[in-house]
């Protein structure tokens, strides 16, 4: 009996094993325990892995597609007639979501930027040509945005860096043009009173005067500063400095003559003064026909040449811009400065800040004269008055200018090197003095240079059309408005 039930347990025990060994607890593998365990603890392992949920794609947006669509189909319309900036900006506004479009709309894009550069470069490179060395690399600079590194647009702006960095020296002749202030409505200039015929003689319209700044600027010459032409040592000897430029451009002087506004042209088209607008910078006032007076920057040379060099900076090295003569008979610039004005004191501190906006813009002042009297034109004028018209000058309009070194001659008269009116000029300090003739043409003589201008006017560009040639095309300047000479 004993013996059986030893049986019986050996037998339920061996059961017992098998079992355990055929079922393993939770599913999970057996493992031994590890080596130096102390404890025979069970091992269950890691939990089985999960099954990852499917993502699920966002439906995309209806009004997004339509939206989509909709630039896609303007950019294929405006790329089929060239017009490539507008084009890029519609394509790159189709969405992401729009399967059907975007990858397309991804390659005529491509497509859009080719043609762009095309046409930039085109325009970049006829820039160069002309020397316009900042315009090419401002057009260049606009499109290397959407193509950096682009090696076609890369190398030619660094040719037009080198260029201007690395000016070259200049030794041919140098022009000096000048104006008087210009005709801003010519209908009441030219309306056969008794000053229309001086007026057309001697004047210059707006609209010419701007044809005339785009001739210049596209036969590449650049305005300088006249004291960056010459100089004086300390023995008093004046000599040429060395004037670097570009390569391929040409220095200009230019000047403005009689800028003071007189009463008697009040009603005749011309700007009544200079003044400051919202932005601080020169302008002019100015009555139109119907009698309005507005503020306005296309009233005489200043403003519009002002604003011509920001859209061209080439055409001014150094932002230089030219000498403004003026005499003191009426005061300057439109405000009645003459000591004889009871309100002078006030009138100079009205002009002061136009004057100091003037100068500070790249403008030099030149003596005119005080009077501009007629004893100039044929040469009466004695050395008495003289020396009180220039020391009248210094009082009432270098009080408010500063000094300056320039003299431009009333009627552009030429006073002999020995004569001792020119003799005094010169022991006053002026050491630049400017005449009128036809020519670009300086002389250095005894403590002074003696330069011509020549006046591009009515005058000019119908009885002197030769020596304006090199300048400026007549024919595409003169206004056909302009009643003929007598």
């Amino acid at each position: 009996m004993t013996k059986g039930l030893k049986i019986a347990s050996i037998i339920a025990t061996v059961a017992i094993l098998f079992f355990l060994i055929l079922y393993r607890p939770y599913d999970v593998p057996y493992r031994d325990n590890p080596a130096g365990s102390e404890t025979a603890a069970p091992s269950y392992g890691d939990p089985p892995a999960q099954t990852a949920e499917p993502t699920l794609t966002p439906t995309p947006d209806p009004q997004v597609l339509k939206k989509s669509a909709e630039c896609f189909e303007e950019g294929v319309r405006l790329l089929e007639l060239k017009e490539y900036e507008q084009a890029k900006g519609w394509f790159l506004q189709v969405s992401e979501q729009d399967t059907e479009h975007y990858d397309k709309a991804m390659e005529l894009l491509a497509e859009c930027l080719a043609g762009i550069k095309e046409i930039r470069l085109e325009a970049a490179r006829a820039s160069f040509d002309k020397a316009h060395y900042r315009e090419c690399l401002s057009i260049v600079e606009q499109v290397l945005p959407d193509l950096p590194g682009d090696p076609d647009l890369t190398d030619l702006a660094n040719q037009a860096r080198n260029r201007l960095d690395n000016p070259v020296l200049y030794d041919g002749p140098v022009y000096h043009i000048f104006f008087h202030s210009l005709i801003v409505y010519p209908e009441l200039s030219f309306d056969g009173d008794s000053m229309s015929d001086g007026y057309n003689k001697w004047m210059t319209t707006v609209s010419e005067f701007k044809a005339i700044l785009d001739q210049l600027y596209d036969r590449g010459y650049v305005l300088i500063d006249i004291m960056d032409m010459f100089g004086r040592d300390g023995s008093g000897k004046v000599y040429r400095k060395e004037i670097r430029l570009p390569e391929g451009t040409k220095p200009l002087l230019l000047s403005v003559d009689n800028v003071s506004y007189e009463e008697y042209r009040s009603g005749d088209g011309f700007a009544k003064r200079l003044v400051l607008d919202d932005n601080g910078e020169v302008a002019t006032l100015v009555r139109t026909p119907e009698g309005e007076e507005i503020i306005t920057r296309d009233g005489d040379v200043m403003p519009i040449l002002d604003d011509f060099v920001k859209s061209h900076p080439d055409f001014s090295w150094n932002n230089a811009k030219g000498a403004i003569g003026l005499n003191g008979y009426e005061g300057i610039l439109g405000y009645r400065t003459n000591r004889k004005n009871p309100d002078w004191e006030k009138e100079k501190n009205a002009v002061q800040p136009i004057v100091d906006a003037l100068l500070a813009n790249g403008w030099r002042v030149a003596n005119h004269s005080w009077s501009h009297s007629r004893s100039f034109s044929d040469m009466s004028i004695t050395l008495d008055d003289l020396i009180k018209d220039t020391e009248r000058w210094e009082d009432e309009v270098g009080s408010i200018t500063g000094s300056t070194p320039i003299y431009i001659t009333p009627f552009g008269i030429e006073f002999r090197p020995g004569d001792p009116r020119m003799r005094y000029l010169v022991s006053s300090g002026y050491y630049i003095v400017c005449s009128v003739g036809n020519r670009a043409h300086y002389d250095i003589l005894d403590g002074f240079v003696l330069m011509e201008r020549i006046n591009i006017d009515g005058y000019k560009m119908n009885y002197a059309r030769k020596a304006l040639a090199p300048l400026i095309d007549v024919d595409k300047v003169y206004v056909p408005r302009r009643p003929p000479l007598e």
